[in-house]
């Protein structure tokens, strides 16, 4: 594996209702586990998942696992972008990796703290 496969970050939120959609990208499949703080907020396919009103989450933690897959055999790269709204500005990072082979898994990790 070569790539960067955490992200660490902060995110300030605002009044309005915060919103994660994880994409999986250059062809391959994963599955996603969202967690604030300790609660699984969302299992799966992450799209527009709402997080709560940045009142609710400031001082929290958010926390995903993606598992990625490498389905495509055009290409061994994988990627993990993280969009997220409703702070006080959008919200967007993608992860990059390369695996050894076809049907190599990794795993990508994302800590966002809500400020």
């Amino acid at each position: 594996m070569k790539g960067n496969l955490k992200l660490n970050t902060t995110y300030p939120v605002s009044a309005k209702k915060v919103r994660l959609s994880i994409i999986i990208g250059d062809g391959n499949l994963g599955t996603t586990v969202v967690m604030l703080e300790e609660d699984i907020l969302g299992i799966g396919t992450i799209t527009d998942l709402e997080l709560g009103k940045g009142s609710t989450l400031k001082g929290k933690a958010l926390r995903t696992k993606t598992v990625v897959t490498d389905f495509n055999d055009k290409t061994q790269d994988l990627s993990v972008t993280y969009n997220m709204e409703g702070g006080e500005h959008p919200f967007s990072f993608t992860l990059n990796a390369t695996t050894e082979s076809v049907g190599a898994s990794e795993n990508f990790y994302a800590e966002i703290q809500f400020v």
